[in-house]
């Protein structure tokens, strides 16, 4: 890829700053009291704009894996999963994505929005703040594993971005600040990218996998799937004025489902946010803010083969948030909030679209009524928070914090944390223990009802399916009950441990233990008749049903993270390892849709590497020449299909950074440099997948990069 790149501000390089500055940058996402990385009271990771620039992913799922130890995009058959410590969730409805603190989730279904967490455009980002566990004590439900904030750029001046390059990308943005009407300024961002991909390659998955439920049955290989497909733009407006601030934000993604073989194995998400903060008031020991935040998020199905719109629908949101902070003095800080929250699903989305179907015959202009993806319903939700920070003394700091959510469909949840930091005297060791609590409730799908005629039971028509004579999918067994469905919690226990030495030398090491209750899992059944009414829902077109239940099994995950930094102004040196373990999976079935594979005595996590170790160079040869490399390589791991051990796989990328002159500079990048052809770890059932792994990891790639800096 060829990039002509024309900045009037470039992000922050971290090569100039001290390691001291480095721990010391500021992260919003995990604690309202206490700004500083270094002292947060859960496990954090920051990746900064210079460290972006130079990874040379596809998407920011590939960004995060790269980078956050404990993270990894796991591969399912119809979407990628954002997996956090050996777990990953169904459509990601367990980690919560945000955007300058705002949450961009779904509640209905698809969870994080898809044109960001799987967008091919990084250009809009400062930096990414990640929590690795859970962050529901200030962000509530849907913060269960892990959460992920955005941070968006600021422009000092007009920023032009053109670049044009393999796998058929081009690339176009534009982004400035402008100052009128007596200091109020207008942060703008634009941007338009479209990527042909790659052709899924006629290997494991790509070559044995396809569904019979479509007009056109085959492979993803011989649909024509397409690995890193997308076409996707992006407007971003801030409008700064005194103590108000007005953001508007329009994302918008299509991309293939590369591993999927029904007939929609394409989609869209369009994604319009209208957001006010305003500081209400600040003094030296009081502040207070509101924000509201309107959100209208659209989805649409398409078959690309014969470009056929096979689903579609609408969920708008409304967030309003008021929160006092209060600091009597240097060691005490107190916030306290309230959050509101309204939800609007099942409506129909910009092409009037609120249906799902698996076949192109089956489309119809009867679909809306025929075949509704979600039934209509509102309701508001709220909850509580406070944060209590207390310094006790130089080497002694307590975080407290809990949070109450209260919910119309599945009910209350307090989720609290306690965290303890402490600094031995004359040392340059930090240590932290910490217990939180994560959780998240069924999709709202579960509650309000669709799915229609594709077999989806709500919770309202659990207790008629005694009357139905199905059978279980799983056991064979005549179904007479289900239970209600639980919000799934995680408590989670960390032993946090950081050392400095000297001013080059940095190490940490985080040692927890997860154990998850309520696990919600999907199960179906078998033997009904197609289009007969269940309650008020209808068994599907295929004799069943399926339906959200929490598993009667219990899970524990223990698990370290290590890393190792080397840092001055001539190398830098990172080695991170995160290895998880599955200690217990009482209840569970090993493979195919269980989160646990191996044997009973020898438990691992399905479809998902637990060791994974990354590294990060960077050396500056001179003062205008810097060259970096990155490799990530994985442990082996479990296939669901066959249960069996697949040997691990890794890549490298490399980079090289030429400063022409204080406006440009030229780079040269590779991803996948040395082309490894490994298949990409799959945590779909898929029984035809005797070769484990899909052809997802990408071939070798080479970028070219021009930057020209307007000052």
């Amino acid at each position: 890829m060829i990039s002509f790149y024309c900045p009037a501000g470039l992000g922050q390089d971290t090569f100039n700053l001290s390691l001291e500055e480095l721990l010391e940058v500021p992260v919003s996402v995990s604690s309202r009291t206490e700004p500083k990385l270094l002292n947060q009271p859960a496990s954090v990771t920051v990746i900064q704009r210079d460290e972006i620039e130079r990874s040379f992913v596809n998407t920011l799922s590939d960004l995060l894996t790269l980078y956050v130890p404990g993270y990894f995009r796991a591969e399912d058959k119809d979407d990628t999963i954002a997996s956090f410590r050996g777990v990953a969730p169904d459509n990601n409805s367990k980690v919560l994505l945000l955007i300058n603190g705002r949450k961009v989730n779904a509640d209905w279904f698809w969870g994080p929005a898809d044109a960001i967490l799987n967008g091919i455009d990084l250009n809009y980002i400062e930096r990414v703040e990640v929590v690795r566990g859970p962050g529901s004590v200030t962000l509530g439900q849907g913060a269960q594993l892990g959460a992920i904030n955005i941070i968006t750029r600021k422009f000092s001046d007009t920023e032009v971005n053109t670049s044009i390059g393999q796998q058929g990308l081009y690339q176009f943005s534009v982004g400035g600040n402008s100052e009128f009407l007596n200091g109020y300024r207008l942060n703008w961002f634009t941007s338009r990218q479209v990527q042909q991909g790659e052709r899924m390659a006629n290997r494991g998955w790509g070559a044995e996998v396809s569904e019979s439920d479509s007009d056109h049955p085959s492979t993803p290989y011989q649909r024509g799937n397409r690995y890193g497909q997308a076409d996707a733009s992006r407007l971003l407006l801030q409008l700064q004025m005194d103590d108000i601030a007005v953001d508007v934000q329009h994302h918008r993604q299509t991309r293939h489902l590369y591993n999927w073989t029904k007939d929609r194995d394409q989609v869209e998400n369009r994604l319009t946010m209208i957001g006010l903060h305003w500081s209400i008031f600040a003094s030296n020991s009081w502040e207070a803010n509101l924000e509201i935040d309107w959100q209208q998020d659209d989805y649409a199905l398409y078959d690309h083969s014969f470009y056929i719109t096979t689903g579609g629908a609408r969920e708008q949101r409304t967030h309003i948030n008021a929160e006092v902070y209060w600091q009597p003095s240097r060691l005490i800080q107190w916030v306290n909030g309230v959050e509101l929250s309204e939800f609007e699903q099942g409506k129909r989305n910009w092409q009037g679209d609120n249906f799902i179907v698996n076949r192109i015959s089956n489309v119809n202009n009867q679909n809306n009524s025929e075949n509704t993806w979600a039934f209509r319903d509102s309701f508001w939700s709220r909850a509580l928070y406070s944060e209590l920070k207390l310094e006790t003394s130089h080497q002694l700091d307590f975080n407290l914090g809990a949070r109450l959510d209260e919910h119309p469909k599945w009910g209350s949840h307090l989720s609290p944390r306690v965290s303890a930091l402490y600094r031995p005297e004359n040392s340059n060791q930090l240590w932290r223990v910490s217990f939180s609590e994560g959780f998240h409730g069924a999709s709202g799908v579960h509650y309000t009802g669709g799915f229609l005629r594709d077999g989806l039971l709500s919770e309202s028509s659990f207790s008629d399916i005694g009357s139905s004579g199905m059978t279980s999918s799983t056991t064979g067994d005549l179904i007479t009950n289900i239970s209600k469905t639980n919000p799934e919690t995680l408590k989670s226990a960390e032993l946090g441990w950081s050392f400095s030495l000297t001013d080059l030398w940095f190490f940490e090491s985080v040692l927890y233990h997860n154990r998850f209750k309520n696990i919600i899992i999907t199960e179906s059944t078998r033997n009904g008749t197609p289009n007969t009414f269940v309650g008020t829902d209808l068994v599907g077109d295929w004799g069943g049903m399926f339906y959200f239940t929490n598993a009667d099994a219990d899970l524990e995950i223990a698990g370290i993270e290590f890393s190792a930094r080397y840092y001055s102004r001539l190398f830098e040196h990172r080695l991170s390892i995160s290895n998880s373990q599955i200690l217990s999976a009482n209840g569970f079935e090993l493979g195919q849709k269980s989160p646990v594979a191996g044997t009973e005595n020898d438990l691992h996590s399905n479809g998902i590497p637990e060791l994974i170790i990354r590294y990060h160079g960077r050396w500056n040869i001179s003062d205008s020449l810097i060259a970096s490399y990155q490799h990530l390589v994985t442990g082996s791991w479990w296939a669901p299909a066959t249960n069996e051990e697949v040997s691990g796989f890794g890549w490298g990328s490399v980079s090289m950074n030429w400063t022409v002159s204080d406006k440009s500079e030229l780079s040269l990048q590779a991803h996948n440099v040395w082309d490894q052809r490994s298949l990409y770890p799959v945590r779909a059932r898929g029984s035809a997948n005797i070769t484990p792994g899909t052809p997802a990891l990408g071939e070798r790639r080479l970028m070219v990069t021009y930057h020209y800096l307007i000052k």
